[in-house]
């Protein structure tokens, strides 16, 4: 990351021994032609893991923001 670069703004970089989700990859990409994405689950079920894989397959650029508990 770019010194001086916000961590809340840059696609984490996943593990490749990371659990590749097909079928919500799949489902995910099947909704690609809206111009926003929301993925809600509870901690630990993998939601950064699943996202960062899907990115990683878009032909485009992404807009990335991590929220936690002090964002409000």
């Amino acid at each position: 990351m770019p010194a001086g670069m916000d961590s809340r703004f840059v696609v984490p970089q996943i593990p490749n021994a990371t659990l590749r989700r097909e079928d919500l990859l799949a489902r995910l990409s099947a909704g690609d032609a809206c111009p926003f994405t929301l993925v809600s689950a509870g901690p630990g079920s993998g939601k950064t893991a699943l996202l960062a894989s899907w990115t990683s397959t878009l032909p485009g650029g992404v807009a990335w923001l991590s929220c936690d508990i002090d964002d409000g």
